[in-house]
């Protein structure tokens, strides 16, 4: 599953806007026109923001590392699918 950023920054940009809209009710018809014109014509979210990180330098199992008294045996019940020792 890939995470397209533009998409994400847009549907959380929308969803603000729109939590903004309904959290403030305010009864004066004109204030409250100008209130969601404002929000609709300014960007309260900048970004995406994306970071390039280098890959971790690979190591030791944490099978390992348990062996060699590293870590503690306890680690052994994280042992699943995902996270295998």
């Amino acid at each position: 599953m890939s995470l397209n950023p533009l998409k994400a920054t847009q549907s959380i940009s929308q969803r603000y806007m729109r939590y903004l809209k309904t959290t403030f009710q305010i009864s004066d018809p004109d204030l409250a026109a100008l209130f969601k014109a404002t929000i609709d014509e300014h960007m309260f979210v900048k970004g995406p923001i994306l970071e390039a990180t280098p890959p971790f330098r690979k190591g030791c199992t944490l099978r390992h590392l348990i062996d060699e008294g590293i870590l503690s045996p306890r680690f052994e019940s994280l042992n699943q699918d995902l996270l295998p020792l």
